[in-house]
């Protein structure tokens, strides 16, 4: 496989999942765009001629959108049904080992280079993805990489990135993130953290740096061990950064300690469906040097309200999150799934087949000690599906029992931008708590024998009648 971002771009024309668009205008336009074909779950979105650039200066939106694409990207059956695709990509992530990148001396992003006064972030058609947003955004669909001072691990994940002047940008990372513990490591002694930003590349890395992974661990490798092939980079000539060497567009600089040097950043639409709100005082890049191949193509991915938008966070944590729990060995574990409208695993479904009493309540502590950001999780019988959001709400109003069946847990891990977090609350320095609702909506383990038999045919007798009387089901 090649992480060239272009050959992916290829190979989604090929499959009639690309759309191009020429004259669109930065400011807002090509947000709108891409919101209304997120909608429809529409092709990849290639714009091009964008109002005040030249030809070629490109970007490309809504790369993930669809099952299919996603599917494809990551290497598992592109015809999978949904929970099936999850399940696919949760065994081979159990399955596969760190790959180590390779430096070279030389690579596409090396095309064109710009130092010191020669730095512009306005080169770039970046756009004004949301109507309220506070600027223009390079990083959405993007790679921030940092190297930890003490143990030299390199963090890579998709923080996002606004422009503010020619050699300036906003940088966003929520307290709790690994890049921001490992600016904060120079940031406590005064100093400056090195850091590279990839705002253009294969999307493959961009998920590979979306993935949850524990510290230390290296997203630009796990990009290598789902592709099945090593990450070529080159050394960042200003940090010493591995940089992608196939990228699209590279901005090497320094983030200096907020109470040194800080700008305005946002608001900024957000995973939630709601608007982040301005921050006085945001870190930013000092941008050192430019690197970007012959005409860039900016990799596009604004957050949106659900369920619209890149369907990869919720995928990406759904397997992680089962993985999880099968590594606990839960028994009669049967599926996970985040709902497309549960924000990042604020909505979370986990199937069981009961073993005992109150399984399903250690199955949704569980949940809670392994997962990230949540809300509500509710556990049902493994005869509902639980990518059927119809079949979830039949099980919660005919199988829990609120008196007995609901739980709250308070003080769990929560972020600054979960919008019932109080404005008074949002501290940068601090992660704020939440809680969680588990709703077990499972049939009663002391009585479930006598638990009344659910109206409908069996798969069976449904099949033989379908087969017989198909040419009349299908009028």
């Amino acid at each position: 496989m090649s992480f060239d971002f272009r050959k992916w771009i290829e190979s989604v024309d090929e499959r009639g999942e690309l759309k191009r668009l020429a004259g669109a205008d930065w400011d807002l336009e090509i947000g709108v765009l891409t919101e209304l074909f997120a909608e429809r779950k529409g092709p990849a979105l290639l714009f091009d001629e964008i109002s005040g650039y030249p030809k070629g200066h490109r970007v490309l939106s809504n790369a993930l959108v669809t099952d299919r694409r996603f599917a494809f990207t990551l290497g598992v059956d592109e015809r999978a049904a949904p929970l099936d695709l999850v399940r696919q990509l949760k065994n081979k992530l159990r399955a596969i080992k760190p790959m180590p990148f390779t430096e070279v001396r030389s690579g596409p992003v090396l095309e064109n280079v710009a130092d010191g006064a020669d730095v512009d972030l306005f080169r770039f058609p970046s756009p004004k993805w949301h109507e309220h947003d506070g600027g223009r955004y390079i990083g959405t669909g993007d790679l921030v990489i940092v190297r930890d001072p003490e143990t030299g691990a390199i963090n890579a994940a998709p923080y996002r990135v606004q422009v503010h002047e020619k050699n300036l940008a906003g940088l966003y990372m929520a307290p709790g993130n690994q890049g921001r513990a490992i600016c904060q490591k120079f940031w406590s002694k005064g100093q400056a953290c090195p850091i590279a930003v990839v705002a253009g590349g294969h999307p493959l890395i961009w998920a590979a740096g979306s993935m949850k992974l524990p510290a230390g661990a290296s997203e630009l490798e796990m990009a290598g061990a789902l592709a099945g092939e090593s990450l070529k980079v080159v050394k960042g000539a200003y940090t010493g950064l591995p940089i992608p060497a196939e990228a699209e567009i590279v901005l090497e600089g320094e983030c200096p300690p907020v109470a040194a040097h800080s700008h305005p950043e946002a608001p900024f639409g957000e995973f939630t469906g709601y608007y982040t709100w301005s921050d006085e005082r945001g870190p930013v890049i000092e941008v050192k040097r430019m690197m970007w191949r012959n005409d860039p193509i900016i990799l596009g991915a604004p957050p949106m309200r659900p369920p619209a938008g890149e369907r990869l966070r919720d995928y990406l944590q759904t397997a992680q999150l089962w993985k999880r729990m099968e590594e606990r060995e839960m028994p009669g574990l049967k599926a996970v799934w985040i709902l497309p409208a549960g924000v990042s695993g604020m909505l979370t479904v986990i199937a069981i087949d009961q073993q005992y009493d109150n399984h399903a309540k250690d199955v949704a502590h569980a949940a809670i000690a392994v997962g990230g950001l949540g809300r509500f999780i509710v556990v049902v019988d493994s005869d509902i599906d639980p990518t059927n959001e119809q079949e979830v709400l039949w099980a919660l109003a005919t199988r829990c029992e609120p008196q007995d069946a609901v739980e709250i847990v308070r003080n769990c891990r929560s972020t600054i931008l979960d919008p019932l977090i109080a404005p008074e609350k949002k501290d940068l320095a601090g992660q704020p708590n939440s809680s969680r609702a588990v709703l077990m909506a499972c049939r009663p383990f002391a009585w479930r024998e006598r638990f009344p038999i659910v109206n409908r045919f069996g798969d069976e007798m449904r099949r033989a009648v379908e087969r017989k009387w198909a040419a009349d089901l299908a009028k």
